[in-house]
């Protein structure tokens, strides 16, 4: 459990069906279980503000080529390609207001 969610289940198993857990055993898995799930979310976590990252810096590389750009034109051109970079097989059309 984690912030009062269940994320998981840990089973216990004993090879003696008759064997009984005793309340250390238990306490120990439980501890056990709830470290786990803290670590499992500090994962997850991190993962996320990785994936935060990458997409911040995707963004900032591709503005820093559109800034580069001196004209309208290279500005369009740019973006576009920055685009279909970002967004893989994509097909981007930039159309101007009143341009047809």
């Amino acid at each position: 459990m984690l912030r009062g969610q269940t994320i998981g289940k840990l089973r216990l198993s004993a090879l003696d069906p008759d064997r009984n857990w005793t309340d250390d055993e238990l306490a120990m898995a439980q501890a056990t279980a709830e470290r786990t799930a803290l670590t499992l979310e500090t994962a997850r976590l991190l993962e996320d503000a990785q994936k935060r990252a990458a997409k911040e810096r995707t963004i900032s590389e591709g503005t820093t080529r559109v800034s580069a750009a001196l004209n309208v034109e290279g500005i369009l051109h740019a973006t576009a390609e920055e685009l279909e970079r970002a967004l893989g097989s994509s097909e981007i059309v930039i159309q101007l207001e009143g341009e047809e």
